[in-house]
């Protein structure tokens, strides 16, 4: 007798959709009887990102009484906070606009005209070091390999598979990157920065995507709908019959197209066709066990709050009963805030060229480059129907789309050569039959790939931010606000409480203060880099970004303790802060002059 395993640790905030815990639920938790396997669940990760303006953060701030009683003070602090900020960034902007000039679509090619090679590739080196800068101060993310599998995994809002056109991306930019990341002792502060000694590293990329495009990533939400989609249910559920009735023919052309690795165990495989077909044909009535891999806990993690999960619920993962063929279903998937992609297209010939050199079998020159270097961002993207954002991508058939197609070529073709042999007119007449309906499948592919790319350019035009030089400008602009928030919170905290705190108690304390004023946002809060900007280090080298306005001192229990100036201090510090940075500017406009 199967016994039922124990309920998990965690709770629903709604049962079957969003759960709180260590790891996923068991089926077993929920009273409803659904199944799921382990990878249907997705962690809702709590991200460092402040996601709320600094206007309603200074909102908040104005409400308490201590800060109304120096309301004056108060306001030229945070007043000196952001405006150093906004001098220190201003200058980081300056220089990637300065070089993307070079590489920019619009801009580019006449810049480039009386540039030398070395200066271009010093340029290009010192842009993409800027920018993995801004990345990752901003907060935003690499696409790693997990990511793109889980995405591949399933579809959602399209349900054609797309390919990409690898080809067309130009992999030298990144490739030499990578190798002044590695090399260049001009590179240390990068690395530094990223933690990592190759870009590879850091990044973790999925092997299409390496040295192709960079994708980042940041916010991480939950998009939720309600369709019924009977022609997609009716559809799923014959072409995964018919897939299972010839899963040998459908394997073969998963692993022609790279779809499945030959060295997988195929007999576990076609034990779990046999399964999911019983479940298909019985709709249901025959149950399908489903395993659960184990997650680790995350012992780094210094947030207070538990772990979230969301399940993904689609077309593909849920069951298709007769009864339910017109009843819309639930479907839920992780949405990216935001996403930004940044690439390097191969040099575009003509038509006629592309032919020529096909039949020649002409290697591409290399000293051939399109210097230009394209930047996009993207927001709210289901995870699933990520590959959307890609560049150079087509619709292309789903492997039981082929399948179907080359039983009915192959059976029209056998129908001809026994009506030859024949003679008789029976053969004849059923491939002719067969040929037109290999030709209704061809002409209803090709509509629905129109279809679906009219589709696709309407969801990209509304989803697409920003491109390019306005793209860094939003970087920038991010980056001056998380610094301004992380700064004025940590102070904020200390000072309005008038005690000392530990770093952890600190921590919880913000962490708690915005999810109470903020409609329940729950973030990571990164202390350790707040209190790395702000406390006070009369020991160590001058720093124009460090603003020393918290105490650090040792209490007799052993423990580091932190306390914040009082307001007045504060706000010499700062102004006098400000008062050098004028000056060095001054000097510097007078030194150009």
């Amino acid at each position: 007798m199967q016994q039922t395993p124990p309920p998990s640790v965690g709770s629903w905030e709604e049962e079957g959709l969003f759960w709180r815990g260590p790891k996923p639920p068991h089926p077993s938790d929920t009273s409803s009887g659904d199944v799921w396997e382990d990878h249907d669940w997705i962690e809702i990760p709590h991200e460092h990102y402040i996601a709320i303006s600094k206007f309603r953060l200074n909102e908040i701030l104005w409400q308490f009484p201590k800060v109304q009683q120096a309301r004056r003070d108060f306001k030229h602090f945070l007043s000196r906070i952001e405006s150093l900020y906004h001098f220190h960034y201003h200058a980081l902007l300056d220089e990637l606009k300065s070089d993307y000039e070079f590489f920019d679509p619009d801009s580019g090619p006449l810049r480039r005209r009386s540039s030398s090679p070395e200066e271009l590739l010093y340029r290009e080196h010192r842009f993409l070091s800027n920018f993995l800068h801004t990345m990752l101060r901003g907060n935003f993310l690499p696409f790693t390999q997990k990511q793109v599998e889980d995405a591949q995994l399933y579809s959602y809002l399209f349900d054609l598979k797309v390919r990409i056109q690898w080809d067309r991306h130009d992999p030298q930019l990144l490739q030499d990157f990578e190798q002044y990341v590695q090399t260049s002792p001009d590179a240390a502060s990068l690395r530094r920065i990223l933690e990592a000694e190759t870009l590879s590293d850091y990044l973790q990329p999925h092997p299409d995507f390496k040295n192709r495009v960079l994708l980042f990533w940041r916010g991480i939400d939950c998009d939720r709908r309600q369709a019924a989609q009977p022609m997609q249910k009716l559809d799923i559920w014959i072409s995964s019959i018919i897939g299972k009735l010839f899963f040998p023919i459908q394997r073969l052309i998963e692993i022609l197209r790279g779809e499945r690795n030959v060295d997988k165990n195929l007999v576990q495989d076609v034990i779990g066709d046999v399964g999911r077909l019983a479940n298909l044909l019985t709709f249901g009535l025959i149950g399908q066990d489903k395993q659960q891999t184990t997650h680790q806990a995350d012992d780094a993690r210094t947030v207070v709050f538990e772990r979230r999960w969301i399940r993904r619920l689609n077309m593909e993962n849920q069951p298709i009963l007769l009864r339910d063929l017109f009843k819309p279903k639930i479907l839920q998937e992780p949405e990216l805030e935001r996403m930004i992609c940044l690439f390097r297209q191969t040099p575009t010939k003509a038509l006629v060229d592309q032919l020529r050199d096909r039949i020649q079998r002409k290697k591409a020159d290399p000293t051939q480059i399109d210097h230009n270097i394209y930047i996009k961002m993207f927001k709210r993207i289901p995870l699933a129907d990520a590959e959307v954002i890609l560049p150079f991508k087509k619709p292309s058939m789903k492997s039981f789309d082929i399948t179907l197609i080359s039983l009915t070529g192959v059976g029209s073709l056998y129908a001809l050569w026994k009506g030859l042999q024949s003679g008789g007119s029976a053969a004849f007449v059923i491939m002719a039959v067969l040929l037109g309906l290999f030709f209704r499948m061809i002409m209803g592919y090709i509509r629905t790939v129109q279809r679906y790319n009219a589709r696709m350019i309407s969801e990209l035009y509304d989803k697409n931010l920003d491109n390019h030089t306005g793209v860094l400008q939003y970087l920038v602009d991010s980056i001056e606000e998380q610094e301004y928030k992380e700064t004025v919170l940590a102070y904020y905290m200390l000072w309005l409480q008038d005690e000392a705190m530990t770093e952890e108690q600190l921590d919880g304390a913000i962490e708690e203060f915005l999810k109470q004023y903020f409609e329940g946002i729950e973030i990571d809060f990164e202390v350790d880099d707040a209190l790395k900007k702000l406390v006070i280090r009369p020991d160590q080298e001058r720093d124009d970004h460090h603003l020393p306005l918290i105490e650090q001192f040792q209490a007799p229990d052993g423990q580091t303790y932190y306390r914040a100036l009082p307001l007045h201090e504060a706000i010499e510090i700062m102004d006098a802060k400000w008062d050098l940075l004028n000056r060095q500017r001054l000097e510097s406009i007078s030194g150009i002059l």
